[in-house]
């Protein structure tokens, strides 16, 4: 994707053949008219290149070899160099610079006192003498100790009990278990007894027995400081602890480290951990590698803790405390101006003005485009009003990415820190990573070719004038190759930035996702080659990031994503059920008519008037008997079918005479045969009927 650039180097990106074709025309009446007159005297201007540029590309427009115009009216070959890119810098850009980190927001380089993280120190203070020219705070920050997490649990130095630990666990389950079958008897016993006294007072009921509750003194606080922690372990080993004696000498040479800022301790890292943490410090790390091994030994070793192995433990342990107040004395005496006014806090990690934010990317496109701001909505329909869009690792959709991908293959551009691993499905080959320790190279133009990818003839765009301005990166990363791609920006041999070309539009691709944050922006002209990458004076830039597609796009998104779909969920299910329950009114209410069938009490009301009108009485309480009789065999089941077993057994049940049962089931069984008077037949009804209730068949 070919653009021009301006006197002071900005890059103008080429508009669509419409557009083009539009200013083209526009130009050739400016020119006409005479509102030119840098052209007529020969000095091409931004408007002249441009226009040269647009014009050429329309079809029918003829090449100078074509048709030759004449020596007076004859363009300057000036214009057509600014074909190629070439970068220069840009004096607004250097004055922003200095203005934006000049900034009280920008802690990192303003405030005194400032302390880096330790990831941040690791990254950026081996790199400080470049990476602090306009930020000099950030040197300073370098020079002390990194700071330490406010929130690091307190660590249990003594490991002896790991090994009993299966022996703990399994004591502790069966002690909880005993607890709790012991808590679960004398509760149902209290409560026996309680009901047993209320029984025997009647409605007078006691008044519950106060328990006193004695609060359970906490234990003390666990020792941080080395003195005292060394007097300690001193005292353990003249009363013949040494085992003690070495875990309390061992805290402290920990606690020590940690102060110091050389370690950070936390209850999941090993003594291994620590040792490879004082890699940068390799007398200390000497020192508690003699440590460590002295304390395993013992802990998880056969050797035994005794006064020899105590004192060549001590020894080590001292001169790290000795050292360690050497250096407090060297460093922080000092300080002691800034120490009256408290060393605050520094910022979050990957805070927006923090060495690792991207505030200082985000200012400088406001200040260099049209526009410039974070997209937080998700990427969707007609993407045309942006011209420019930068990725700092979003985690898109791959139908946003589809999206995205289109629109650069209609003629935007797209600069991405790292390659984010949906964007390899647009190239043309795989991308292998490689850490990269040679300087970044500028190169000249994107016209160039990468190294080690030319046939050893020097180009006539390699042999112009050398680029004024110079790239740097902290610990940079990149591709071990890229043929598909013109090299910006090499490390060493390798592409580090890369501008591939993806239908009308160009996609640059970063190696490495530092260099676009704060505290490496800001070095060398590293911002230089940004505002000419992504800025558009007359165009808008739209971030994209973690951030994008966090808006919501309809209620019930924001409902989820506020973590309230369960809750929402609930209540429609207790309003639908209450709706099934209760019912909806779709009109006026009416009382509803009754059901005008008999109901079954009529039913055996008409059954009975036929057989008293029969005088079958008789049959009636036989055929009532024998179901009563399978009733109550279902509820006081026996092994025996004969009569008199059954009577026992419902004797048994409801406290009656046995030999009265056994008359009512024979009378009931027998009354078709036996002659008898109806009211007789009722009342053998009547009683059959109440044991059938008795025994819970009725």
């Amino acid at each position: 994707m070919l653009r021009t650039i301006d006197a002071v180097g900005g890059i103008v990106p080429r508009r669509p053949p419409l557009w083009g074709a539009l200013m083209g025309c526009a130009g050739v009446v400016a020119l006409g008219l005479g509102f030119a007159p840098e052209a007529a005297a020969g000095q091409p201007t931004i408007t002249d290149a441009a226009l040269w540029e647009t014009l050429t590309d329309q079809e029918g427009w003829e090449t100078a070899e074509e048709h030759a115009p004449s020596e007076e009216h004859a363009p300057s070959e000036e214009p057509f160099e600014s074909a190629e890119v070439r970068w220069a810098a840009d004096p607004a850009v250097e004055s922003d610079l200095r203005e934006i980190f000049g900034n009280a927001k920008f802690r990192y380089c303003n405030e005194e006192g400032y302390r880096l993280w330790f990831h941040e120190k690791d990254t950026y203070c081996p790199h400080a003498d470049v990476l602090a020219e306009r930020c000099p705070g950030l040197a300073r920050a370098c020079q002390l100790p990194a700071f330490r997490h406010v929130e690091v649990e307190e660590v249990d130095l003594d490991g002896s009990w790991l090994p009993a630990m299966g022996e703990v666990v399994r004591f502790l389950f069966w002690l909880t278990l005993a607890v709790g079958v012991g808590l679960l008897i004398r509760a149902l016993v209290r409560n026996l007894a309680e009901e047993v006294q209320r029984r025997r007072r009647g409605a007078d009921e006691p008044a519950p027995e106060l328990i006193e509750w004695t609060p359970e003194t906490s234990p003390p606080p666990r020792e941080t400081d080395a003195e005292r922690l060394l007097y300690r372990a001193r005292e353990q080993a003249a009363r013949g602890d040494f085992a003690a004696a070495l875990g309390s000498a061992y805290a402290a040479a920990l606690w020590t480290l940690d102060q110091r800022g050389l370690i950070e301790l936390h209850r999941s890292r090993t003594n291994g951990d620590y040792v490879r943490q004082l890699a940068p410090h390799p007398q200390e790390r000497e020192e508690l590698r003699q440590i460590v091994r002295d304390v395993e030994a013992v802990q998880f070793g056969q050797a035994s803790a005794d006064r020899a192995r105590f004192d060549h433990l001590l020894a080590h342990v001292t001169a790290l405390v000795q050292r360690a107040s050497l250096w407090l004395a060297l460093v922080l005496l000092p300080l002691t101006g800034i120490a009256c006014d408290g060393v605050s806090q520094p910022d979050p990690p990957l805070a927006h003005y923090g060495p690792d934010g991207h505030a200082l990317l985000e200012t400088l496109l406001q200040r260099h485009s049209d526009s410039a701001q974070r997209r937080v909505r998700r990427l969707v329909g007609d993407l045309e009003e942006v011209a420019t869009f930068v990725a700092l690792g979003p985690t898109l959709r791959q139908e946003e990415w589809d999206l995205l991908m289109s629109w650069v293959d209609r003629g935007g551009t797209l600069v991405t820190a790292g390659v984010p691993a949906p964007l390899l499905e647009y190239i043309p080959h795989d991308l292998d990573l490689l850490r990269c320790e040679a300087p970044l190279a500028l190169h000249p133009s994107p016209e160039a070719e990468a190294p080690g990818q030319n046939d050893g003839h020097a180009q006539s765009t390699q042999a112009s004038a050398p680029p004024a301005l110079s790239v740097v990166q902290a610990g940079a990363s990149a591709f071990r190759d890229f043929p598909s791609g013109t090299t910006l920006v090499s490390c060493g041999a390798h592409p580090f930035l890369v501008e591939l070309e993806h239908g009308a539009g160009s996609v640059y691709l970063l190696a490495d996702d530092t260099w676009l944050r704060n505290a490496n922006l800001g070095a060398a002209d590293n911002a230089q080659i940004l505002v000419q990458l992504a800025a558009v004076p007359f165009g808008r830039v739209e971030l994209l990031g973690p951030w994008t597609g966090s808006g919501a796009h309809h209620p019930f998104e924001s409902i989820h994503k506020a973590g309230l779909t369960p809750w929402v969920l609930q209540l429609a299910l207790l309003g639908l059920a209450y709706a099934v329950a209760r019912g909806v009114r779709f009109g006026t209410p009416r009382q509803p008519e009754r059901d005008r069938r008999r109901s079954f009490t009529e039913h055996a009301e008409a059954l009975g008037n036929q057989y008293a009108r029969r005088q079958a009485s008789g049959h009636a309480l036989e055929q009532y008997g024998r179901w009563a009789l399978e009733r109550i065999r279902e509820r006081v089941p026996v092994r025996e079918r004969d009569l008199h077993a059954l009577a026992h057994a419902v004797a048994r049940r409801t406290g009656g005479d046995p030999m009265a049962i056994l008359r009512i089931l024979v009378e009931a069984q027998s009354a078709g045969q036996i002659q008898g008077s109806p009211e007789e037949h009722s009342r053998t009804m009547e009683s059959l009927s109440r044991i059938l209730r008795d025994v819970g068949g009725a």
